[in-house]
């Protein structure tokens, strides 16, 4: 109840005031933690749970996605690989536990160890949605785009479903691409066919994408499809940087205008580029 509150040191007072402590009770006190942003304790805490509890085999997945997190967060490599060893130890592993398995990935990811990280999922027989999704994360935060590609036509081929997220980073990916759009084109469609392209951070990087490669029209369609033209200041604001990319100034500054009035902020990069700051 303190913890649902936000009230977290009575709840630690509490728990250090416990002669005994079940993991139920371990798992409310690390769980306060990572809600209110204390993910060293919550690391510690966890630590703590190992040495004094009598067995590890009563500890579910979730509270190792949980610690993964917390390590990182505070960048400690060792403590989320010894997580990972205890994780494979109790066979979660080999149970498949989607959530456990995109966190070890995701993980991973952060600390740019991407072996490891692909490791986790080739070694799963059915890997999902949300293990992809975080090896796509993971590949477009290293710059590898082409990879990110091929990731995308891997799970079409693998028929594994895709999220507004893997949309949004293989957008990204195929605007570093090079190719004149042509692959972004046919993740637009594919985008369409699964009714993502409404999705305010979807249309952003498509807008992106298309004005990166100077296909202004295709950006404008992709803007004017909002149906709430105040849902998303960064679409505004992509298809301003088009429109100066592609040297439209006269567009640029007219949608500025348009945005203030709408009460829609501009980013100031764009602002100063037009010298338009000292007004907006």
């Amino acid at each position: 109840m303190h913890v649902s509150c936000g009230r977290l040191d009575i709840t630690r007072q509490l728990f250090d005031k416990m002669p005994h402590r079940d993991f139920h009770s371990w798992a409310i006190v690390i769980l306060g933690c990572i809600e209110t942003g204390d993910y060293e304790d919550a690391a510690l805490l966890f630590v703590s749970m190992l040495k004094q509890q009598n067995s590890a085999y009563k500890i579910p997945p979730w509270i190792m996605g949980c610690v993964l997190k917390a390590s990182g967060v505070i960048r400690d490599l060792g403590l989320g690989k010894q997580v990972h060893a205890l994780c494979q130890k109790l066979g979660f592993i080999e149970e498949e536990d989607s959530y456990l398995s995109g966190s070890l990935i995701r993980f991973y990811g952060e600390f740019r160890c991407l072996d490891d990280a692909n490791l986790v999922l080739h070694r799963l027989s059915n890997a999902n949605t949300v293990v992809w999704a975080a090896k796509v994360s993971n590949d477009y935060r290293e710059g590898e785009f082409q990879e990110v590609i091929r990731d995308f036509i891997v799970m079409g081929k693998l028929e594994i479903k895709k999220n507004i997220s893997v949309f949004s980073n293989v957008l990204r990916a195929c605007t570093w691409v090079g190719d004149g759009g042509r692959i972004g084109r046919a993740v637009h469609a594919n985008a369409l066919k699964l009714g993502f392209e409404s999705d305010c951070k979807v249309r952003c990087r498509l807008i992106e994408m298309y004005g990166k490669y100077g296909k202004v029209k295709d950006a404008e369609k992709a803007f004017k499809s909002m149906t709430d033209e105040r849902a998303s200041d960064s679409c505004w604001n992509a298809m301003v940087a088009g429109y100066m990319q592609n040297g439209f100034y006269i567009e640029a500054i007219k949608l500025l205008y348009q945005m203030k009035a709408t009460g829609i902020k501009a980013d100031d990069t764009l602002l100063n580029q037009v010298n338009l700051k000292p007004t907006f």
